[in-house]
C-alpha cells in the first residue's frame, strides 16, 4: 500500500482464500443475503483493516490482481459495531479508481471532454418487437438468427439521463430502437463524444475468456448487429467517458501485470479516458436512478476547473443510492459498478 508520504507491506492470505471468499461475498451481495455484511467486513479486515495510511485518503487507486478483480470493493464493510447496526461501507468514505494494469505508468492521451453526449438504448432484438413489424425494410427474419430479450428499461434509462444532460446544456444524440445500429454508432463516434453511454446486451460467446461484444439492433437483413471488443480496440478515437451498462460488461481475462482485458481494455485502447462497467448482471427494471445521480454529480463535463474524477462522481452516486433507502439502498443494486480510469 502506497500513499504520497508513506508505504506499508502487509502479509495477505493465500490466493485460494481470496478466490473462495470473494466468490462468497459476490454471491451474498447479489442474493441480498445478510451474510454480505460479515463477509464484507472480513475481507476488508484482511486486505485493509491494519493499514495506518489509507483510512483518511478520500481516493483509493486500485491495481487488483487475480481474484481481487472480482471483488466489489465498494461493498466492503469498513465498520459494523454490532449485529443489526447500519454498516459503514468503503464507498461511503472513499472513491475507488481502478487503473488498467501496467498501462497506468505510461502517459495518457488527452481525453475529449468538449464533444457531444451519445447514448444507445433499447435496440430491436427480436421478431416479437412491434417496432420491427413497423419497419418496412425488414420482411422476414431468418429462422436461425440470434434473438435476445428486449431491454425496455434501457430506453427509460437513457431518456432519464438525457433530461439531466439537457439541463446541463447538452443536446444528446440518442440511438434507440431501429436507430441503434452499427452505422449510426460509428458515425456518432466520429464526432468525438465526451460521453458514450451504452445500455445494451453484452455477449460473451464460446468461452468465459471471450472479450465480449455489444449487441445492437437487428440489421435490415434480419441479423443481429454486433460490435466486438477486438474491433473496438483497433479504433482510434477521442473519447471522454464510456459507460457500458450491460450484464457483466466488466467480465474479461485477467493477465498478470497487464490487468483486465475485454471490453474495458478495448475502449481504453480506442482512446477513452475512463470506462464504467459492471461486475455482474444488472436488472433492466428501473429508470437509471444511479446514472441520473451520476451525471448530475459529474456536473459540466467540460469544466476542467471544477470537474471531479469519474471515480469520484460514481462514488457520490453510489452513496446517494445507499442513502435513498428501500430497494435502491441494497449493494446488489449499486456495488456491481466500477470505474477503470487512466491515472
Amino acid at each position: 500500500m502506497i500513499a504520497r508520504d508513506a508505504f506499508e507491506f502487509h502479509r495477505l492470505p493465500a490466493r485460494a482464500w481470496f478466490a473462495e471468499n470473494v466468490a462468497r461475498l459476490v454471491k451474498a451481495v447479489r442474493e441480498k443475503s445478510p451474510e454480505a455484511v460479515s463477509l464484507g467486513n472480513s475481507l476488508y479486515s484482511q486486505i485493509l483493516g491494519s493499514s495506518k495510511i489509507l483510512a483518511d485518503k478520500p481516493t483509493w487507486i486500485l491495481a487488483p490482481d487475480g481474484p481481487l478483480f472480482e471483488l466489489p470493493f465498494a461493498a466492503l464493510v469498513q465498520a459494523v459495531h454490532s449485529p443489526g447496526d447500519t454498516p459503514l461501507y468503503v464507498v461511503e468514505r472513499h472513491a475507488l479508481q481502478v487503473v488498467p494494469g501496467v498501462s497506468a505508468v505510461f502517459p495518457s492521451p488527452a481525453a475529449n471532454l468538449d464533444g457531444p453526449v451519445v447514448a444507445v438504448g433499447d435496440p430491436i432484438y427480436n421478431r416479437a418487437d412491434l417496432r420491427l413489424q413497423r419497419r418496412q425494410s425488414v420482411s422476414v427474419v431468418p429462422v436461425r438468427a440470434m434473438e435476445l430479450a428486449r431491454l425496455v428499461g434501457s430506453g427509460r434509462e437513457i431518456e432519464s439521463c438525457a433530461r439531466v444532460w439537457r439541463s446541463q446544456g447538452y443536446e444528446p444524440i440518442l440511438l434507440q430502437g431501429e436507430a441503434a445500429t452499427r452505422a449510426n454508432l460509428m458515425a456518432a463516434l466520429r464526432r468525438k463524444p465526451s460521453v458514450l453511454h451504452l445500455a445494451a446486451h453484452v455477449l460473451f460467446p464460446n468461452q468465459d475468456s471471450s472479450p465480449g461484444m455489444v449487441a445492437l439492433s437487428l440489421a435490415p437483413a434480419g441479423e443481429l448487429e454486433l460490435l466486438g471488443a477486438n474491433e473496438i480496440g483497433t479504433l482510434r478515437l477521442s473519447l471522454g467517458l464510456v459507460v457500458l451498462n450491460g450484464c457483466s460488461s466488466g467480465r474479461a481475462a485477467i493477465l498478470p501485470g497487464a490487468g483486465l482485458m475485454g471490453m474495458t481494455r478495448a475502449w481504453l485502447g480506442a482512446g477513452a479516458r475512463a470506462v464504467i462497467v459492471t461486475r455482474w448482471a444488472t436488472a433492466d427494471q428501473n429508470d437509471g436512478d444511479l446514472f441520473q445521480s451520476f451525471y448530475r454529480r459529474l456536473s459540466s463535463i467540460s469544466d476542467s476547473t471544477h470537474r471531479k474524477s469519474f471515480a469520484q462522481s460514481l462514488q457520490e452516486a453510489q452513496v446517494a443510492e445507499l442513502h435513498a433507502g428501500g430497494r435502491r439502498a441494497n449493494p446488489a443494486n449499486w456495488a456491481a459498478y466500477f470505474c477503470v480510469e487512466r491515472n
